[in-house]
């Protein structure tokens, strides 16, 4: 866990920011994410990866939004330009992946 990376800023399409799309994942989803402790960027993983990028690297948006994330514990802070592209709390990105 301590080499764990993590991603420094959130990306153009993180689930996490107000202007993802709605109920994109769905709220029993959004729901789940925002309960781990660790949730991937998914432009880190295996499946998305480009060549050459590191793997598996911890969300931003993740990190802001969920109080379980392990970066908080270890002074993780999220930086300023991001604060305001996403949600303001989870229960405000809950609702926003609810499908209609």
């Amino acid at each position: 866990m301590r080499n764990t990376k993590y991603i420094k800023k959130v990306c153009s399409n993180c689930p996490f920011k107000k202007d993802s799309l709605k109920g994109w994942l769905g709220a029993d989803r959004m729901s789940e994410i925002l309960n781990s402790e660790i949730f991937y960027c998914h432009k880190t993983t295996s499946a998305t990866l480009e060549k050459g990028k590191e793997t598996n690297q911890m969300c931003a948006g993740h990190l802001a939004l969920s109080e379980k994330a392990f970066a908080k514990r270890v002074g993780f802070s999220t930086r300023k330009e991001d604060i305001k592209l996403l949600f303001k709390t989870a229960n405000d990105c809950i609702k926003h992946h609810e499908r209609a």
